[in-house]
């Protein structure tokens, strides 16, 4: 599938704590052998909306669906200026973090976005 945009600014971005993707195995001698399958540390970002009417969560939920939850990767042009100095950056929203919740008359939810290494 190819790269879809995505505009919508959020309220706040916080990054969190880099993840090394590291391969556990059992060695002949039952020694576990830790293996970095990546020299460089996946990027994650908790990203925060809040105060979003109906309409800005449907906008929402239609880009998260064409997604297809995480599985593709997406162009997100709009992060804030104290991150990456505002430049575009690729990558995936993670599955399973997606936290709704609707308030008197608006929807906040927080949800972490991995760049693409």
């Amino acid at each position: 599938m190819g790269v879809r945009d995505f505009d919508m600014k959020p309220t706040w971005v916080e990054p969190e704590e880099p993840v090394y993707n590291v391969l556990v195995t059992d060695s002949d001698g039952m020694k576990r052998e830790h293996i970095l399958v990546s020299t460089t540390a996946v990027k994650r970002y908790k990203v925060t909306y809040s105060g979003v009417s109906d309409g800005g969560y449907t906008q929402f939920l239609n880009h998260f669906n064409s997604c297809y939850g995480g599985a593709y990767y997406f162009d997100w042009n709009s992060i804030p200026s104290y991150i990456e100095s505002g430049a575009t950056q690729r990558g995936y929203w993670v599955s399973g973090t997606w936290k709704p919740k609707v308030e008197a008359r608006s929807w906040d939810w927080t949800i972490t976005f991995e760049v693409k290494n």
